[in-house]
């Protein structure tokens, strides 16, 4: 594994061409281009600020900030998991003419989607400061919560991906697993709001301490605890290197099915 990590490396190039197309591809034809990663959230803060803090009046503070603190992360993740799944497929033609690394094109999506994620709390942060008067220095970890949640997603997206060349049913079963873990996530809902005889279910959804991290760091403004950073970074290793190791095993016959 740590040799074929270092081949990743050596063509990191190949990664970043990968990355910069995908972006291009994704905003090609479009008149503002890029500037649709900062003006989609800026649409949804207004949206639900009018809807949930004028129309429908939840009873919380901010509650725009909260929903988009979590539904930003959940966008990135959906995201990367639909797209990423169907990668190794969706290139078939290049993999089968030219060998390179099959993990840069699921580990590609990710980024680009990274990279949006990223450009999307801009607006996000604007709106913090306008209507808390504040950001915090919690944001430092900010870089560092977005590491953990995409190494977590890498492990999913490479299995998925794998998985995916053999089984075309995954797309279709992702595409129910996705809504359903939505609803099992406090996405749009405070844990807190869950009944106690119910909550236990959501100590087994891994995505749950990763979400948290966001919610500390962008809407409480606070230092997420090194108990919550340690289980979700020991999350998102465990799904690397389980991910990781299904791909690596199942790649030796990417070529004879596609």
């Amino acid at each position: 594994m740590f040799e074929k990590f270092k081949e990743i490396v050596r063509h990191r190039e190949l990664l970043m061409s990968l990355v910069s197309k995908d972006l291009k591809i994704r905003y090609h034809g479009t008149i503002f281009g890029y500037l649709w990663s900062l003006l989609n959230p800026f649409l949804m803060m207004m949206v639900y600020t009018m809807v949930f803090a004028i129309i429908m009046r939840i009873q919380m503070d901010h509650y725009a900030l909260f929903l988009i603190s979590a539904l930003l992360p959940w966008t990135f993740f959906a995201n990367s998991l639909m797209v990423g799944t169907i990668s190794i497929v969706s290139n078939s033609s290049f993999i089968s003419k030219f060998y390179c690394p099959r993990e840069l094109f699921p580990s590609a999506i990710i980024c680009s989607n990274a990279v949006i994620l990223m450009l999307s709390f801009v607006p996000f942060l604007l709106f913090l400061v306008y209507l808390k008067g504040t950001i915090g220095w919690s944001l430092i970890l900010l870089p560092v919560v977005v590491v953990i949640h995409i190494v977590f997603t890498l492990g999913l997206v490479l299995m998925l991906s794998s998985l995916y060349v053999y089984y075309r049913d995954v797309q279709h079963l992702l595409d129910f697993l996705m809504l359903i873990w939505f609803y099992l996530t406090p996405v749009i809902y405070p844990l807190s709001m869950v009944p106690e005889k119910f909550r236990f279910i959501f100590y087994f959804n891994p995505v749950v301490p990763i979400l948290s991290l966001y919610r500390d760091v962008l809407y409480h403004l606070r230092f997420p605890g090194i108990g919550s950073l340690l289980v979700a970074s020991g999350l998102a290793l465990l799904s690397l290197l389980i991910g990781w190791k299904v791909f690596l095993k199942l790649e030796k016959g990417f070529i004879k099915e596609l």
